[in-house]
């Protein structure tokens, strides 16, 4: 994906810059070869510090014209001192005030596959950032194939919704410089009325966005109708909630414009799905077929193909567009191609139409008295019963962290996700913050939030957390007016899921079962201390009677 062609484009507009001047492809050309002649000659390691401005444009083509493996990274050279030290590049080009500043690192030589020509960062192992290696063919694959779905043509204008250190706001740079059409550059927000603007002014025809954008242009009204130029809407960066998608599929079908719902990693540069808009108002929970060129697989756990439809298995992806592989350290940058096939990590199922659906991701699964949850799902759930929200967990408890709810509400929603999932309510905790955290990519942070509820507290803190929410609740109880239940029965009512009137009753005389067996033990065991072997079968009177010598005070 060489740039050499761009002449044939001739005067026509490449860049729309963010100083509203117009670049046409030949400007674009020689710009780039004078910075080419600045880096001379041989290949050098080059982080670029991106923005969404000319400049940017300018440092990734030359490099790739070039041959400069270019790592994209957005913001301010501070912020990555640590990838620096890593991995010592010979030049960085800092480009977030809109100049090129050229700065010479390492004069040493590194060791540079001769495929290799970008690098994305992704998350690795404790989020710690990891690179992946991509190739000059990978680049042209997946341009080439989202060009063919999408119709992309010369006569397309583009806008940066998206971050160019970003690899789908980079592949939308890349598609459409590929077809000639032009791009107007912009660090607006999608929610401000700039951004708008620039649409209306320059008859954008191809707007993109992440879930998350989607769902902020839902809260505002927004109705793309208003900008008639508007042909073409993509989606990406993760799962757009269904709701939201037919939201704006419906606007697109009014308006005589398609929406794409599309799916992919940045390890496959990046796209792998997409759904065609004809089948999205009914599958709009789907991700789609693969894209021209790929070939995706569902595999079970020993990597053995699934043909059954339906039938979860993890998505394996295979095509043109997949990675070298990924860099950890400087020697990483020496190594040949060592993967054909990106396994993903999600778990999908094949429909009886063909089109694929992602379920969940097997690291956000975690398992609760020998109960499997899909992470994801609890949280897709409530985000549309109550509130906004992401959840993180392990096999210990399970944490709802809503997105400015009510703190006064924290307690009735945490009973309530108990009771819906059948799970004692002390492995469950719910929090309320002001915003959930979000990636670059508009992506929630998990990492941010298992560190914040699940690291750190892991040992003491989560015992202490575990005794506070006790305390709140039998204060809770305790303090209501009327006869006063035993803490025995309310343990057994809210476990059970029933209403107790008779406190001879047993465990087994109440019908429990082998999985509110667990729940109600873990919350007597609190209660009481150590239960004797045969607690099922004692009376609600005869387990309460267990605890008198212990509980002499009210709480």
């Amino acid at each position: 994906m060489k740039f050499e062609n761009f002449s044939q484009f001739g005067e026509k507009v490449a860049v729309y810059t963010e100083k509203s001047e117009a670049k046409t492809y030949l400007d674009l050309m020689r710009d780039i070869e004078s910075l080419t002649t600045r880096l001379g000659a041989g290949r050098k390691l080059v982080f670029l510090h991106a923005a969404r401005n000319y400049s940017t444009i300018v440092c990734y083509l030359t490099c790739l014209n070039a041959g400069h493996p270019v790592l994209m990274l957005d913001g301010p050279v501070g912020a990555h001192a640590a990838l620096h030290e890593r991995f010592r590049p010979n030049i960085t080009l800092d480009c977030t005030s809109g100049e090129i500043i050229a700065a010479i690192n390492n004069v040493h030589h590194i060791r540079l596959h001769p495929d290799l020509s970008l690098l994305l960062t992704t998350s690795g192992s404790a989020g710690l950032p990891k690179l992946v290696k991509l190739t000059l063919p990978n680049l042209a694959a997946n341009a080439t194939s989202i060009i063919k779905y999408l119709g992309l043509t010369e006569t397309d204008t583009g806008i940066t919704s998206l971050n160019l250190s970003y690899s789908y706001g980079l592949s939308l740079l890349n598609t459409h410089l590929t077809v000639g059409a032009a791009i107007v550059l912009t660090d607006a927000s999608v929610s401000d009325s700039m951004f708008w603007h620039l649409v209306d002014r320059h008859k954008v025809t191809n707007c993109a966005g992440v879930p998350h954008q989607f769902e902020v242009l839902k809260q505002i009204g927004h109705r793309f109708g208003e900008f008639p130029s508007i042909k073409l809407i993509t989606s990406a960066g993760g799962k757009l909630e269904p709701d939201t998608a037919r939201h704006f599929i419906s606007q697109a079908q009014e308006n005589g414009a398609r929406f794409f719902i599309m799916y992919g990693q940045t390890e496959a540069s990046p796209r792998i799905s997409y759904l065609p808009p004809e089948l999205a108002m009914e599958n709009a929970d789907c991700i789609g077929v693969p894209i021209p060129g790929g070939h995706i697989a569902l595999v079970d756990e020993n990597d053995i193909e699934i043909t059954d439809a339906n039938t979860i298995g993890e998505l394996a992806y295979v095509g043109p567009n997949v990675m070298m592989g990924y860099a950890v350290d400087k020697s990483d940058l020496a190594l040949p191609r060592s993967t054909h096939t990106l396994k993903t990590g999600d778990l999908a199922i094949c429909q009886t139409n063909g089109v694929y659906k992602i379920t969940g991701r097997k690291e956000r699964f975690i398992k609760l008295f020998g109960i499997r949850f899909g992470l994801d799902d609890v949280a897709s759930h409530y985000t549309k019963d109550i509130a906004p929200c992401a959840v993180v967990g392990d096999d210990t408890r399970l944490i709802v962290i809503f997105e400015a709810i009510e703190n006064n509400r924290c307690t009735q929603i945490r009973e309530q996700i108990a009771m819906d999932l059948k799970i004692s309510r002390s492995v469950v905790g719910v929090e309320t913050v002001s915003r959930l955290p979000r990636l670059a990519n508009g992506k929630i942070n998990h990492a941010s939030l298992k560190q914040k509820y699940l690291v750190v507290d892991k040992t003491n803190g989560f015992w202490l957390r575990f005794a506070q929410n006790f305390v709140l609740e039998w204060k809770a109880l305790f303090g209501r007016s009327g006869p006063r239940p035993t803490a025995v029965k309310r343990i057994f009512e809210l476990n059970l899921d029933t209403e107790i009137t008779n406190d001879h009753q047993s465990f087994a005389d109440l019908s429990g079962n082998s999985l509110n067996y667990v729940a109600v033990a873990i919350d007597l065991e609190t209660y009481l201390g150590e239960l004797p072997d045969d607690w099922h079968i004692l009376s609600i009177h005869q387990l309460e009677a267990l605890a008198l010598p212990k509980h002499t005070s009210q709480i």
